[in-house]
């Protein structure tokens, strides 16, 4: 039964290799009569361009063209077209010229030609024709004299060319070869791949021009066939192999030998198997060593951690629906700009960066006893069931070790990775979700929500680990690690707010010196922007941007505590001038000034962006007329800086077409002023648009009022029933 299996086997690939070799081998002749078609089609109609030029100079001539000059325009005409044999002109079925000399006669097949081309009044292909030499293809051209008032255009004569056969062939790829009969047509190749060729169209009337070349039983073969077209008709031409078409594969010996071999090698392990219990013994183990093996694969995806979290010895024991409710801390882990990094990469190099860096981060979190649950995509999800010094001592050396491996990717030109890392503690739910076909081990709950929102804010605060006060308060000694808080917040999908913190101990050595150093102002900051004491805590927090420059914390919440300020303070309104004249600078400047209003001055667009730099005006008169940059750019600009897009602006311009204001108000601006502007609409206008905008950041101000008050509220509504 085995044998007969191994020559089953063995038959259906015989089958298949020579169906495959078929059609290679049809493919090879189709390709061969497809190059022999477009040569002959260029041959043919590169000797019709130059029976046209012929034709043309005879038109030019008025015809009367003696002997001579007929032989040395051909002369000169035919320098590189040594394969035509003969031209010939008549004028009323009489051979007037001939190149060469002497005149021959008319043939018969040559009169009746001439007929044939004088009917069509068109170009003719005839052919082949033989004479007692060798024989020809013939391009049969009318000429026709030129139309004059009286009469319209006729043909005048007619102009042949005689091209020899084996020229013609030759240069479309088939030959002749010695010892065979005329009416086969070769390919010059090997004997084994030779092909045989068979032209079908006299005088290119297609299949009824009968065979002309070749054998007539060629199509009794299935050959190829293609359709070579002519200026006064078709050929068709058609080819294959000259042994004919293969009926078995080159490989079909070796696959019968390889199969009978097999087959004989099968069954005698048959018969091995039934008939010596030491080698049935021997294959039962090797079975079992195949089993071990796929339960450990089995692990590798379904890891034995987590079963035995699920109290199961073996995933053969899990059921849907099976879970556990623990108490655990949750980490994740992702590259920060992966976006950008895969665009850099292909599709492999993709994977394989990914897959070096988790090859990277998996025997550290196996080291601190992690569990890790999936992967999605760039992003490890991991499990610590022991404690949260565990976690917090995982991400402080993944974070190390990723150090020392973007050396390694520098120094082969591939882009550093950077990750950022949440931790959160607290009870959650693992279990086998899915359906009867496809299951998965997973876990759910409020604790893995909050750590995947911390991992996001990694990029809020530009650090790269955060932890929660759920995690902060379980670890065993917190001044072991270098540690601060840097907010409290409230994450997206949740409704109470969660203390964050920073752990740099796995920062650059400079870097985590210099936040080690500034740590009890940056906690003093933190302590008075907590209590809403703005001030105190902007000069706390730029004490600690000022000995360290690169703490992302510190400079975010020196932009947040100006802004504040800047929302809750009175402050002299403050006007911006951008103008190209200084005259109007002038005016401007005088006017403003003297109504209570502090005035910047800028001559032009890269002026006023230089000056929005240091200064922030409470509104802005932008001049549209400017070299070099325009308003609307500027506009533009401003506009798109969020720390100046607030700020509204007024253009000031003589352009009083609907469509510049359209075009002003797209780039952003909230008003026009006509030039010359009058100092009454001025005033009036920079007031009316001054007092939107202050109304605008008081209630922005008292909508951060009252969301810090708010927040307070929760705070102390929350202490009252803990006291409770």
């Amino acid at each position: 039964m085995t044998a007969m299996s191994i020559l089953f086997v063995t038959w259906i690939f015989d089958v298949a290799e020579r169906d495959r070799y078929q059609q290679h081998v049809r493919t090879r002749v189709t390709e061969s009569l497809t190059s022999i078609r477009l040569r002959l089609e260029q041959s043919i109609h590169q000797r019709l361009s130059l029976a046209q030029a012929i034709a043309s100079y005879f038109n030019v001539m008025d015809y009367q063209v003696s002997a001579d000059e007929f032989k040395q325009f051909i002369d000169h005409l035919l320098t590189k077209e040594n394969e035509v044999s003969q031209i010939r002109l008549y004028r009323d079925q009489r051979i007037t010229h001939a190149y060469p000399l002497p005149l021959p006669e008319l043939s018969r097949s040559e009169t009746d030609t001439i007929e044939q081309a004088l009917q069509q009044q068109a170009l003719w292909v005839a052919g082949p024709t033989e004479d007692e030499r060798q024989a020809h293809f013939i391009l049969f051209l009318p000429i026709f004299s030129p139309p004059t008032a009286d009469r319209p255009a006729q043909i005048w004569g007619m102009l042949s060319m005689f091209i020899p056969r084996q020229h013609l062939l030759s240069e479309a790829g088939i030959e002749i070869l010695a010892g065979h009969p005329l009416s086969e047509l070769y390919s010059p190749s090997t004997h084994a791949n030779k092909l045989v060729y068979t032209l079908v169209g006299r005088h290119g009337q297609g299949p009824a021009g009968g065979v002309f070349f070749g054998r007539p039983d060629l199509f009794l073969k299935a050959p190829i066939v293609l359709t070579v077209t002519l200026p006064s008709g078709t050929w068709r031409l058609a080819g294959l192999p000259a042994q004919g078409w293969p009926h078995a594969a080159p490989v079909s010996l070796w696959l019968w030998a390889i199969g009978l071999t097999l087959a004989l090698f099968g069954a005698l392990l048959v018969f091995t198997l039934f008939n010596a219990p030491r080698q049935l013994r021997y294959a039962i183990k090797q079975a079992t060593q195949k089993i071990v093996e796929l339960n450990n694969a089995y692990e590798r995806f379904v890891p034995n951690g987590f079963l035995n979290l699920l109290g199961k010895e073996s995933v053969l024991t899990t059921s849907l629906g099976d879970q556990t409710e623990r108490e655990m801390t949750v980490l994740f882990s992702d590259i920060r700009g992966f976006t950008s990094i895969s665009e850099q990469l292909s599709t492999r190099e993709n994977f394989d960066y990914v897959n070096h860096y988790l090859g990277q981060m998996e025997p550290i979190i196996v080291k601190h006893q992690g569990l890790i649950d999936k992967y999605i995509g760039d992003a490890i999800m991991v499990l610590f069931p022991t404690n949260a010094d565990d976690a917090l001592s995982c991400a402080v050396d993944m974070l190390k070790a990723l150090e020392q491996y973007n050396i390694l990717l520098t120094a082969i030109a591939y882009p550093s990775i950077h990750v950022g890392i949440g931790l959160n503690s607290g009870s959650l739910m693992l279990g086998i979700i899915g359906g009867q076909t496809r299951m998965d081990s997973t876990v759910i709950g409020d604790t893995v929500n909050l750590s995947a929102r911390i991992e996001a804010l990694t990029k809020t605060y530009g650090v790269p680990l955060l932890i929660t006060e759920h995690t902060y308060q379980r670890l065993q000694d917190p001044s072991q690690y270098r540690i601060r808080m840097v907010d409290r917040v409230t994450v997206k999908g949740k409704s109470t707010e969660v203390t964050v913190y920073e752990v740099y101990d796995a920062d650059p050595s400079e870097l985590k010196l210099l936040k080690q150093k500034t740590q009890h102002i940056f906690d003093q900051a933190m302590s008075c922007f907590q209590r809403e004491e703005f001030p105190q805590a902007l000069y706390f927090f730029e004490q600690v941007v000022t000995t360290n420059p690169e703490d992302t914390v510190a400079n975010i919440y020196v932009q947040e505590t100006r802004k504040i300020l800047s929302l809750t303070q009175q402050q002299t309104p403050m006007v911006l001038v951008v103008d190209d004249v200084d005259i109007n600078l002038t005016v401007m400047y005088e006017m403003l000034s003297h109504n209570g209003f502090e005035v910047l001055i800028a001559d032009s667009g890269e002026g006023a962006l230089e000056t929005l730099n240091y200064a922030q005006p409470h509104i802005i008169l932008l001049d549209v007329m400017m070299p070099n940059m325009d308003g609307f750019e500027v506009c533009r600009r401003i506009k798109a800086d969020p720390k100046t897009a607030h700020i509204p602006i007024i253009f000031t311009t003589a352009l009083s077409e609907v469509e510049n204001k359209l075009k002003g108000f797209k780039a952003g601006a909230v008003d026009y002023i006509t030039k010359p502007f009058q100092s009454e609409e001025v005033l009036a206008r920079v007031r009316s648009h001054l007092t939107i905008y202050q109304l605008q950041q008081r209630l922005l101000a008292t909508d951060n009022e009252l969301h810090v008050q708010n927040q307070a509220l929760k705070k102390r509504i929350a202490m009252l029933a803990k006291s409770v």
